[in-house]
């Protein structure tokens, strides 16, 4: 096969190869960050490492934002390959503005690679702007590529690429997953110099220390790269570190699957550590902990945390059901095991977050309660992150009979992204399960709204005291205390029904056609939020309506009128709000000694004390500190440690 463009008479004329991996832009004004786009970088790196490219081929670019595509049309010179690394949340983007380089372009080779591409050659066919595929790992594919576009091979031999000639689909695409680990590094190969040149973005990269994954999670498609480890070597992963250092890098991300899961991840993190404190980057390290080597993984975690570059770390269960984990091939350490890591965690002052994703074939309604409760009742009060269940294309569950044996129906929805500005279009979309053999739609919808309850209640505190008192002193199951408050919130008249049918109505709309799930107000600033964090900011602001409801429900479950009242008094308290830096309260019962574990709860009947030093001073500010970057690590709730008695003579 030959492109025109790729003649070797004309490639003098039309000789610039553009990358194309664009990305979201989180938050705003000053605080306006993204990623570099290391996959494409990484392609780049290793194409113009070879003397072949090198000698055919100049970089015409790399494109990381979503421009407008007419603009990126008139910023293109001479393009003889564009090539899109695509993933759900840029896929939609990329095939509108690969459609218009083939129209300006037309002797121009579009390349699609990354995790969106699925096995065959059905996007060929769908799109006859695209000229080529890449599946699974892209840069000796992309490089072999390349070089027979410019007469140095032929397109039918590279194995993992599908590509389209003289109208005719050739289509193979058995992933090639190499051994190679010898690829340059985008960092000190020049990729991103042109971009590391502008203002107003403070962007955050991506290391990678190993490729691959052990397991074969139905719902996941990091298995494209192979289940057998592959490790790169040390210097490298040194040598980018130093980049990003003497870059002023504030964040770093480790795109590793299970970091942790060798002994050389100990010293990786000391020399991220180190950096932080020799020059003062990266200031934040996050990870993907392996769900094994527990003390490996808990000696890395501390000392991350210890250097304040991470918010805790992250034990995932994704489920409890047995029925559920069997039919997605995963399997979880045990809740007295998960116990007992929480404590060795809580004693270091680490706060632990879990993962459990909600629409997995087999779980049903109440098994997806109980499951949260259990990890509850186990000791996870600080947070549970609850996922929707994407198909991902590259995915044991992007296959068409598994879907059908579990019964699988999806909504096309724009992709989950959150934290973005207002008015920045959604480039991408998801496939997202909304119902099963196991759950019906209106299971689901149901189960959304517990979530949210959950998350907004418990995690981020609202009545997190009054449902451990409910627990711990009258054995009241964590999924049935808010199953009960769920059904008030249903039933309930004012305020709190109102805020509470605004965000059911969301869920309900996402679920039936696949609407946008996510919330704005500009009270809280100029970005989207996740729905649960809507919630709690809306209750949070006027919380008099939570609280007369949560008095029915403690007095459902006979817990004495005095005790009720005055339990809840500490509870409202205990929330952290925008402009309150403190305050007293008169309290009957020592809830705080109780909290921090004194036993029995005892007669109290005096003043307590409370501050809060670091209080933001207005609901932008809470919003963002508090509840975007502080939901997981408890910035929302005081802890009980933080009410002082005051008696006679203080």
């Amino acid at each position: 096969m030959r492109f025109r463009a790729a003649v070797p008479n004309r490639v003098k004329s039309m000789n610039n190869i553009s990358f194309f991996q664009p990305g979201y832009t989180f938050g705003e004004g000053r605080k306006k960050s993204a990623f570099l786009p290391y996959a494409a970088g990484t392609v780049a790196a290793y194409a113009f490492s070879r003397e072949a490219i090198r000698a055919n081929y100049s970089l015409g670019g790399i494109f990381c934002f979503f421009e407008e595509p007419e603009d990126v049309i008139r910023r293109l010179k001479s393009p003889a390959v564009a090539a899109f690394s695509n993933y759900v949340w840029n896929f939609d983007y990329n095939l509108r503005l690969a459609a218009l380089i083939k129209k300006e372009f037309p002797d121009c080779a579009v390349v699609f690679g990354g995790h969106q591409i699925p096995p065959g050659g059905g996007l060929l066919e769908q799109y006859t702007f695209i000229d080529c595929l890449i599946h699974g790992e892209g840069e000796e594919t992309f490089a072999e590529l390349a070089e027979a576009l410019c007469g140095e091979g032929r397109l039918e031999r590279i194995p993992s690429l599908s590509h389209r000639s003289g109208g005719r689909v050739t289509v193979n695409d058995e992933v090639r997953v190499s051994r190679r680990t010898d690829y340059p590094s985008p960092y000190f190969s020049g990729i991103f110099d042109e971009l590391m040149g502008m203002s107003g973005v403070c962007f955050s990269a991506t290391v990678e220390t190993n490729r691959g994954c052990p397991y074969a999670c139905a719902y996941c498609d990091w298995g494209i790269t192979g289940k057998r480890l592959k490790v790169f070597p040390i210097d490298r992963i040194k040598k980018e570190i130093a980049w990003m250092a003497e870059h002023k890098i504030e964040h770093c991300f480790c795109a590793d699957g299970n970091f942790g899961i060798l002994e050389r991840d100990v010293e990786i993190a000391e020399l991220i550590i180190k950096s932080k404190k020799d020059f003062g980057y990266p200031k934040r390290f996050d990870v993907t902990y392996a769900k094994e080597n527990d003390d490996r993984v808990f000696a890395i975690a501390s000392r991350i945390f210890e250097n304040k570059m991470s918010r805790g770390p992250s034990i995932s269960f994704q489920s409890l059901n047995p029925e559920a984990l069997k039919n997605v091939g995963r399997s979880n350490i045990s809740t007295e095991r998960f116990s007992r890591l929480l404590e060795k965690y809580n004693a270091r002052g680490i706060p632990v977050y879990s993962e459990m994703i909600l629409g997995l074939p087999g779980e049903t309604y109440d098994s997806f309660c109980k499951g949260i409760g259990k990890l509850i009742a186990s000791g996870q009060h600080n947070y549970i992150d609850i996922f929707r269940c994407e198909v991902l294309l590259n995915s044991e569950l992007g296959k068409k009979e598994y879907r059908e044996n579990h019964k699988i129906k999806t909504v096309k929805t724009p992709s989950l992204l959150h934290h973005i500005p207002v008015g920045d279009k959604i480039h991408g979309h998801s496939l997202v399960t909304v119902s099963t053999e196991s759950m019906t739609k209106e299971e689901y919808i149901k189960a959304n709204l517990f979530s949210m309850t959950i998350q907004s209640c418990h995690h981020m505190g609202l009545l997190r005291y009054a449902a451990i008192f409910s627990h711990d002193s009258f054995n009241i199951a964590y999924e049935c205390f808010y199953n009960k408050l769920l059904a008030l919130l249903e039933s309930c008249a004012g305020r709190c029904a109102e805020v509470f049918s605004r965000f059911k109505k969301l869920y309900v709309g996402f679920a039936e056609s696949g609407a946008a799930l996510t919330y704005h107000d500009e009270l809280y600033g100029g970005i989207t939020w996740y729905p649960e964090e809507g919630f709690f900011l809306e209750i949070l602001r006027e919380p008099d309506c939570l609280y007369r409801l949560a008095e029915n429900l403690l007095q459902d479950i006979d817990i004495p009128e005095d005790i009720a009242s005055d339990l809840l008094m500490f509870q409202k308290n205990a929330m952290r709000y925008a402009g309150k830096s403190g305050g007293e309260v008169f309290l009957q019962y020592d809830w705080p000694a109780f909290f921090a574990g004194g036993g029995q709860l005892k007669k109290a009947g005096f003043i307590f004390k409370f501050t809060d030093a670091n209080a933001a001073p207005n609901w932008r500010d809470y919003a963002r500190e508090n509840v975007w970057y502080g939901r997981r690590s408890g910035r929302t709730l005081h802890s009980p440690e933080a009410f002082v008695p005051l008696i006679a003579g203080d």
